[in-house]
């Protein structure tokens, strides 16, 4: 069996250091695992992204999306345009002028008034 040897001032020195190294080692991986981590997390996602406010296109509702029907009224108003003449003849103009019906157009306008007052 081997005699153990004394120990000199200088491996008791060197004992206290090995350890220090290990455990400075072991923080230094550590932080350096920590790092390359943290790099990890942030780097797809950057800080300051300007952005620019959009606004929304107004669009129209189709005739789908709008369940609002027509009137009667509506729709004879319209083929009634459609059958005024665009002469420069002033006999002609003055039969497209009786033909109009301003006493229905002001009775419609005093209905859209009692429905928009409260």
């Amino acid at each position: 069996m081997p005699t153990p040897r004394k120990l000199t001032p200088i491996d008791e020195y060197e004992l206290p250091t090995q350890a220090r190294k290990r455990f400075l080692w072991a923080v230094g991986i550590g932080l350096a695992l920590l790092i390359l981590w943290l790099l990890f997390i942030w780097w797809p996602t950057p800080t300051a992204t300007p952005t620019t406010p959009t606004t929304p296109e107004i669009t129209r509702p189709t005739v789908t999306e709008n369940q609002e029907p027509e009137t009667p009224t509506a729709a004879a108003d319209i083929r009634s345009l459609s059958a005024l003449s665009t002469s420069i003849n002033l006999e002609v103009i003055a039969t497209d002028l009786e033909s109009t019906q301003l006493d229905r157009l002001n009775a419609e306008f005093s209905a859209i008034d009692a429905i928009l007052k409260p």
